[in-house]
């Protein structure tokens, strides 16, 4: 253990744990595993590629492509289907 490091309260520590924040750089989307040798890795998927944080951006862009690629009478149902499901 670094004898540099600061420790969190048990109260931050818990903090950090039900928000899944990182131990070292206190954000979101990573693992303090991340930081090896003290340089940042960002997450990667099973083929060593990163994996970009989703937002509800990217999801509206391509529920937009889909719907723009669809027949009217399709995107009807697609639509109304999304209404029943409580989109």
């Amino acid at each position: 253990m670094d004898i540099d490091a600061v420790q969190l309260t048990q109260q931050e520590r818990l903090e950090h744990l039900r928000n899944r924040k990182c131990f070292i750089c206190h954000q979101t989307g990573h693992q303090s595993g991340a930081h090896r040798g003290g340089k940042f890795t960002p997450p990667r998927n099973n083929m060593g590629r990163f994996v970009p944080k989703k937002t509800g951006a990217d999801a509206y862009k391509k529920i937009r492509a889909i719907m723009t690629d669809l027949p009217t009478d399709e995107k009807d149902e697609a639509l109304k289907l999304m209404e029943e499901a409580g989109f």
